[in-house]
């Protein structure tokens, strides 16, 4: 019947069909498409609200397959179950969780540009996260903002760290003159990393 959902797939049947695919899947560089709209949807009939990004490794010529619960907590269980009954591929590496982005980058978003050199910070250690207060050049509070403070901290940290250690996060302009009080982005990943092993000893 019309508007009824999709039956549910499990995560066997997800590896199958994947497993039958890959190959197609491997060879395809394009960057959207029906064969990646096909993708989305397989991932939706075994959970709603999960997405994924392919990646080329350079080095061994594998493609990196990363699965993502796209930030939301509660979708964290279907990607873990995913991921660990994969099955072993010769060409594919499938990733849990969007990771960390170890090199340096800029963020265009709207016309806006956001660098490393726009984000500053001062934290807080709870009982069992961080709170972050973040001090961005030219703040206002608006969506694009946050949205962008979101991706930034999103690619430092790793989906998965960015979503269990970090807890509130407060917003607000930078002050230039108190600039040198403030730890540059550039030192979240280390700080947050070691504040985490203390607090697990």
């Amino acid at each position: 019947m019309p508007g009824l959902p999709e039956k549910r797939i499990s995560e066997k049947e997800f590896w199958d069909w994947f497993a039958a695919n890959e190959e197609k899947y491997y060879l395809n560089d394009e960057t959207k498409g029906p064969l990646l709209k096909e993708m989305y949807d397989k991932l939706q009939q075994y959970h709603t609200g999960l997405t994924y990004q392919f990646s080329l490794n350079e080095e061994n010529k594998k493609k990196e397959f990363v699965i993502s619960a796209d930030g939301i907590r509660e979708n964290f269980p279907a990607v873990i179950n995913l991921v660990e009954v994969a099955p072993k591929l010769e060409r594919w590496e499938i990733i849990a969780f969007r990771p960390r982005i170890t090199d340096e980058f800029t963020l265009q978003l709207g016309n806006k540009t956001f660098g490393f050199e726009d984000v500053y910070f001062l934290l807080a250690q709870e009982p069992s996260s961080i709170s972050l207060q973040l001090h961005i050049r030219g703040y206002e509070d608006s969506e694009l903002y946050k949205q962008a403070a979101f991706i930034i901290l999103d690619n430092m940290l790793g989906e998965y760290d960015m979503e269990t250690r970090i807890g509130t996060i407060e917003f607000m302009a930078l002050d230039e003159g108190k600039k040198e009080g403030l730890h540059n982005i550039r030192e979240l990943p280390g700080i947050v990393d070691h504040l985490f092993q203390q607090m697990n000893n």
